[in-house]
């Protein structure tokens, strides 16, 4: 849809709105098919009378709208650092934003690890058993450790062969690709922030990180992304380097209030 390939049209970005729209929507009914049709849909109350909807919709909301937040404080500040790269020129912006596709293709593999250590954590907050908090949190934060650590390599490595992939224009490379291997050192921190920030949804701890994420990105990573990218002059290598300082941050805090949070839940009698 963006080419025109295999007889469709050429639609550019429009195409790749469409796409993606067409995907989301198949992606919506295909996990509906899955817990309607496949599940056990009576063990788990999919089906039949509501039970307490009511009460169920208060708890859903009090852990949801944090949750939303949080993502929204996340999303808004990246979309800020992408404007501040709109500033510098087309081959400022095109490098930035393929630096920040190859960032969020390798967060996936740290999202999964997120929602792998919300569930594992909570399994544990159920049984009341802080040691298997604690064991699900910081296990899920070594795996995505080294995970990513073998991604930073690969960032290092071959730089210029990643960008290429979405780029072959002489300067985007350039700036693309040396950028690249500063923006490795992201991939840690930013997977780490992640893992953390599951672990306290398994807990129900939200508006807290709400707080955290707000100083990590909109305090720290904003106004240095400003500074070090536009007021300085530093270009898509400044902008990376402001987004480790945010990630750096948001991992800290996270990681204190996880062992905090953590430490006070009650041993089953």
């Amino acid at each position: 849809l963006i080419y025109g390939n295999w007889g469709f049209p050429a639609l550019g970005a429009e195409g790749a709105a469409l796409a993606t729209t067409i995907v989301r929507w198949f992606m919506f009914f295909a996990v509906a098919a899955y817990t309607w049709l496949y599940i056990d849909t009576l063990r788990y109350g999919v089906r039949g009378p509501l039970k307490d909807g009511w009460r169920l919709a208060r708890t859903l909301r009090r852990i949801g709208y944090p949750m939303a937040l949080t993502q929204g404080l996340e999303s808004g500040s990246f979309t800020a650092m992408t404007l501040f790269a709109g500033l510098l020129g087309p081959v400022q912006v095109a490098a930035f934003q393929i630096i920040m596709t190859l960032i969020a293709l390798v967060f996936m593999c740290a999202l999964g690890f997120s929602t792998a250590a919300s569930v594992r954590v909570g399994n544990a907050v159920g049984r009341r058993d802080p040691r298997g908090v604690r064991l699900a949190g910081w296990t899920a934060v070594g795996l995505v450790i080294i995970v990513l650590s073998a991604c930073g390599l690969a960032f290092i490595s071959v730089p210029e062969w990643l960008v290429s992939i979405y780029s072959n224009d002489p300067e985007v490379l350039a700036v693309a690709g040396s950028a690249l291997a500063i923006a490795a050192i992201i991939l840690i921190p930013d997977g780490v922030q992640a893992v953390l920030m599951g672990s306290l949804r398994g807990i129900a701890d939200v508006w807290p990180a709400s707080a955290m994420f707000f100083i990590a990105f909109w305090l720290v990573m904003i106004p240095l992304g400003y500074l070090l990218g536009v007021v300085w002059g530093g270009g898509a290598h400044g902008l990376v380097k402001a987004i480790f300082a945010g990630c750096i941050t948001a991992a800290v805090l996270l990681a204190m209030r996880f062992q905090v949070v953590s430490a006070r839940i009650h041993k089953a009698v």
